[in-house]
């Protein structure tokens, strides 16, 4: 409960019944970083780019990208079926379960278009906004049901890279492993587990049932 979880997907429905509790979303933030200006958290004392608190860059910045109030918050749907997972509370007369913490506080970083696929420099952004604002918010997880196809080893993977940067400022970082575990002809696959799922400092979710 109050734990915030940062949710990196196609972004979250704040009125979703699941995720309002007492009349009041648990969606505490919207930003779509698909709408970001040119910025960077990376480049030192350089003040027009770099958001530094109290900075107009940072004011700029955070104008551009929030979705607090956007009509179409997750337009693909899938954002909002993932942080249902794991914050979501019982709705009334509705069958099935809670999620894994219905208490918690979402926060979505959109980083997918409606089609349902993205960047990866738009994935780095927003690991970069919950690195950023972990501490402002209680953001204690950081939740990434994406892969990539990687041709780096961990170590250098710029994915990789960005989740142990997330999960050295304290925030428990958790990433799908893909959807690559089998051929067309349902051969298994050895090593198709995604980017960032194949960094040892991750929770890596997957499944071992294909139905």
């Amino acid at each position: 409960s109050g734990i915030g979880i940062a949710v990196l997907d196609s972004g979250v429905m704040r009125t979703h019944a699941t995720l309002v509790t007492g009349g009041t979303s648990r969606v505490k933030r919207n930003v779509d970083l698909l709408k970001a200006n040119l910025s960077t958290y990376l480049a030192g004392v350089d003040s027009t780019v770099s958001p530094a608190p109290g900075s107009t860059a940072l004011t700029n910045y955070e104008a551009a990208i929030t979705n607090d109030s956007g009509a179409a918050q997750d337009p693909y749907g899938h954002g909002t079926h993932v942080a249902s997972i794991a914050a979501g509370s019982l709705v009334p007369f509705a069958t099935g379960n809670a999620g894994v913490a219905p208490g918690a506080n979402i926060y979505d970083v959109r980083v997918f278009g409606d089609d349902g696929t993205g960047t990866i420099s738009d994935v780095l952004e927003g690991m970069q906004w919950v690195i950023f604002h972990a501490k402002e918010y209680n953001i204690r997880v950081m939740n990434l049901s994406l892969a990539a196809a990687s041709g780096q080893s961990w170590v250098t993977d710029p994915l990789c890279i960005a989740a142990r940067r997330a999960m050295a400022a304290g925030i428990t970082v958790v990433a799908a492993a893909g959807n690559f575990g089998q051929t067309s002809s349902n051969g298994e696959v050895y090593g198709g587990i995604g980017s960032p799922g194949i960094e040892p400092s991750v929770i890596t979710v997957g499944s071992v049932n294909s139905k």
